[in-house]
């Protein structure tokens, strides 16, 4: 009897159960959590690669710039005023946020950008709203792209910004101290190396991007491990 028999009949439903699932979240969770990570390393690794890619182009910059200069560019302003590039030194400073750093990496876009060149008019504004072409001064020795610049809310160029939005550094301070330590050693041959002639790690300049790492006061030679450097 077919009725009696459909009445017998278990009735079965398909349905996940609880701990099902939540292996299931589990699974996705993973699945995410490793997307992310794969996601901001290949972003750090790209981050990397153009810090380099740019710090070389800069250096070919200053060595294309030294051939007409006959040196590296350095702000060597009159009268006893401090330099911007000078007084910026990596031995002592990891924080790119700092006006110093700014300052110094402006100094740096004018030389290169033909923007402005000493015995121009290196103290105007830097305004470009596009891509520099080396017409205003004197030729330029490198071209920027809008996203490697900074600008202020007027448009003028604040500073040459590195892939994690902090400024460049550029510093003449080794150069500095070497200029002072040879004039030391003309008057005394036994003067030591050490202290007030020790600065940055390269006489000629260096350049450098703290790779997105803010140093406020920790240990800066472990921070310095992380940077991308010219030196």
């Amino acid at each position: 009897m077919p009725g009696k028999f459909a009445l017998m009949k278990r009735t079965t439903t398909s349905a996940f159960t609880l701990i099902e699932m939540l292996t299931v979240m589990a699974v996705i969770a993973i699945l995410a959590s490793l997307v992310v990570a794969v996601n901001a390393f290949a972003h750090k690794k790209a981050a990397l690669a153009r810090a380099e890619g740019e710090i070389k182009t800069y250096g070919a910059a200053c060595e294309n710039y030294k051939g007409d200069f006959a040196g590296y560019p350095r702000d060597i302003p009159p009268n006893g005023v401090d330099s911007f590039t000078d007084k910026l030194d990596p031995r002592d400073d990891g924080d790119p946020t700092k006006k110093k750093y700014e300052e110094s990496s402006l100094y740096l876009y004018k030389c290169l950008s033909g923007d402005a060149k000493p015995g121009t008019d290196a103290t105007r504004a830097a305004n470009r709203t596009d891509v520099p072409d080396g017409k205003p001064e004197t030729k330029g020795y490198c071209e920027f792209k809008p996203d490697q610049l900074d600008k202020n809310s007027k448009g003028e160029i604040k500073f040459i910004v590195d892939p994690w939005g902090n400024s460049y550094g550029y510093s003449t301070a080794g150069a500095e101290a070497d200029e002072k330590y040879r004039e030391e050693v003309q008057k005394n041959p036994n003067t030591p190396r050490q202290g007030k002639f020790q600065k940055g790690f390269s006489p000629s300049y260096d350049m450098w991007s703290t790779a997105g790492v803010i140093n406020k006061g920790g240990d800066l030679n472990e921070d310095r491990k992380r940077w991308v450097k010219s030196w």
